[in-house]
């Protein structure tokens, strides 16, 4: 059976303790180095370092100038991989013309030929649906019946305001729904960014929350947020508009596609698996995107305080220079895969394809897929299929979606060596308890508006990190 690509591949131009007994989980996982044609240029911690005192973090917050080192670590590698996905990006916009010319779907083009945006595909596809655009001789009488009830003859824009003012605004809402579903599949062209974008992400969390918890005692939520984000776009630097949609969906915790996508645009990824969320510190929401943030009076406001999302709480390591280190060399080693990957393949045209589940996320390489085999019996002169169990790989699966004579794919070895990596990952979060943590949250907060975080004895409620006990506790 052909393997199911999820949606957020059918995107992307338009356009995330004590671990005392850990052992050195990615020292040996990036390979004898890269490719000839991929020499990744390394990270500069010294550069990050400086960002991190530039934008108010002192040692204190860290615990120790080596434990300040390795997160000077993780910020660098984050800066390093985002610049690249930027340079990776760019021939998004050199070959436009020619991504356009993809789009076989006239619906997506205006009257000028220009292709329409994300917002105006979706008010043009409702004023089609409104007015029975697809069906003519519908939407003749009902153009007839609307002039004899107004009484006055009607042009078309005429007969769509009649009709949009006519028609129920929950079901108008639900043609616009629909519409911006379509966009994807009608006015996109496929990219790989699928397979950058999970990593990505993760590292954003990784980052993020270990720099905010690390100087939230000390500076207050408000004050330490906003250094934390200051150096993250610091050491980033400008980023061109596709880049820059990723940003913001990881900035906001969301993994969708974005609200106003390119012709090619940033696949969505369907979130950050508990097993990888990393960093020394990771936050857990609510479990529902419908949950009303939490009132905060004015004076509060004032004071700094921001309304927020019900909290689920956060999961933290032991604050100890061996866990800053491993968590900043778990960063480095993916990030470096990474921007191997990118180097090797290009975002536009490759002479194969890599697949939607080559990539450590929600839909992992560990899949099985089924095929027919015929199975020719010479004694009877009879034949049988039998169900056989292959493991499709990235290598097998670039080999029959190939333009190349060759079996030589250098960025599915690294895409598989990229979901090693995550392999191992996974095992030090899961060691350090932070699946569980997750899951104690998240069912807490099913059933509770203020659920009380203290029946997870590894996650720290808001308060606790805001006094600092999520550095000193064991688990």
């Amino acid at each position: 059976m052909k393997p199911i690509k999820p949606f957020a591949t059918a995107v992307c131009v338009a356009l995330l303790g004590g671990c005392a007994s850990m052992s050195n989980p990615v020292s040996s996982l990036t390979g004898e180095g890269p490719h000839p044609e991929a020499q990744v240029t390394a990270i500069d911690t010294g550069g990050a370092l400086t960002t991190l005192q530039s934008v108010g973090f002192v040692e204190s917050d860290f615990g120790s100038p080596a434990a300040m080192r390795s997160a000077a670590v993780m910020l660098s590698a984050l800066g390093a991989e985002w610049q690249a996905f930027n340079a990776w990006t760019e021939e998004f916009f050199e070959r436009q013309a020619e991504l356009k010319g993809k789009i076989s779907f006239s619906e997506c083009f205006g009257e000028s030929g220009n292709l329409l945006t994300y917002s105006q595909y979706a008010d043009e596809e409702v004023k089609r649906r409104v007015t029975y655009a697809s069906t003519p001789d519908l939407q003749k009488g009902e153009w007839q019946r609307a002039e004899l009830e107004a009484g006055k003859k009607m042009d078309l824009d005429d007969f769509v305001e009649w009709q949009i003012a006519r028609e129920n605004d929950e079901v108008l809402e639900q043609h616009r729904q629909r519409a911006l579903r379509e966009y994807g599949s009608k006015c996109t062209i496929g990219t790989p960014t699928h397979h950058a974008h999970y990593v990505l992400n993760v590292h954003f969390a990784d980052v993020k929350g270990s720099l905010f918890a690390a100087a939230i005692d000390r500076a207050g939520a408000h004050r330490a947020l906003e250094m934390t984000t200051r150096a993250m776009q610091q050491q980033v630097g400008s980023i061109n508009e596709v880049t820059k949609a990723l940003w913001t969906l990881s900035d906001d915790g969301e993994w969708r596609t974005p609200t106003a996508p390119l012709p090619a645009f940033v696949g969505r990824s369907e979130g950050i698996l508990p097993w990888h969320l990393g960093g020394m510190c990771s936050p857990f929401g609510s479990g529902s995107r419908n949950n009303e943030p939490v009132p905060v009076d004015e004076i509060a406001v004032a004071l700094g305080f921001e309304p927020r999302p019900t909290d689920g709480g956060w999961h933290c390591l032991t604050w100890s220079d061996y866990n800053w280190e491993k968590v900043a060399e778990l960063v480095a080693s993916e990030s470096k895969l990474l921007r191997q990957y990118m180097e090797e393949y290009s975002p536009v045209s490759n002479g194969y394809t890599v697949p939607s589940w080559a990539y450590p996320g929600p839909n992992q390489k560990d899949q099985q897929f089924y095929t027919r085999r015929r199975d020719l019996k010479r004694d009877s002169g009879m034949s049988s299929r039998s169900t056989v169990h292959e493991r499709e790989t990235c290598n097998t699966y670039a080999a029959k979606h190939s333009n190349l004579m060759t079996w030589l794919y250098p960025a599915c070895s690294t895409l598989e060596e990229l979901s090693d990596t995550f392999d191992e990952r996974a095992e030090l979060m899961r060691a350090a308890g932070r699946a569980d943590a997750f899951t104690c949250s998240r069912d807490l907060t099913t059933s509770s508006y203020a659920p009380d975080v203290s029946k997870c004895p590894s996650v720290f409620p808001r308060s606790s990190m805001e006094s600092g006990i999520h550095k000193v506790t064991s688990f």
